[in-house]
């Protein structure tokens, strides 16, 4: 594996025909030998974190949301907090459980934000897409993961990208209506 893409962005470039990524945000939390693991940051769901895990809602900020991770396993769950260390993930993540009291994580993570779901990519999957152009990576920061626009990151990502790509951040979702 000639590189790792964990902790950086992945933005779904406009060709990248796939429903599942369509243009979507990716946090890559885990690349290796063995593949890789993200979880789709600007793809909310309309389904309330108060109805399922009411004691984060507290530390979880706008939108509070479940929100879908990935096409991987659906009825799973990944938690990410913020917190005041730096994280085995990188920026300042850490993955948590939400069986564990809410209260106490409180004094040692900031923000919550929960996935159902999550992206997976096998050995060299990630590296042959990447490759083939399917990807533009971008620098990561906490606040890509705890967003309060998730449904304007796609566009708010690339704005802060280089001038080539900033272009990008008004592509027409359908170029030939234009």
């Amino acid at each position: 594996m000639a590189r790792s893409y964990k902790g950086q962005l992945i933005v779904a470039r406009p060709e990248l025909l796939d429903d599942n990524f369509d243009r979507t945000i990716t946090v890559i939390l885990d690349h290796n030998e063995d593949g890789a693991l993200g979880l789709v940051l600007n793809r909310p769901t309309a389904n309330a974190l108060d109805d399922y895990f009411a004691g984060w809602v507290d530390l979880t900020p706008e939108p509070r949301v479940l929100y879908e991770g990935g096409p991987v396993e659906p009825e799973g769950l990944i938690a990410l907090a913020e917190g005041h260390s730096k994280g085995a993930l990188g920026l300042g993540l850490h993955t948590i459980d939400l069986d564990d009291d809410p209260v106490l994580a409180a004094a040692e993570f900031t923000r919550v934000r929960v996935f159902a779901g999550h992206a997976g990519w096998g050995p060299g999957q990630l590296e042959g897409e990447m490759a083939n152009g399917a990807w533009w990576t971008m620098d990561a920061s906490e606040d890509d993961v705890f967003s309060a626009n998730p449904n304007e990151l796609w566009t708010t990502v690339l704005r802060r990208a280089d001038a080539e790509l900033q272009w990008f951040a008004h592509y027409p979702k359908d170029p030939s209506l234009n």
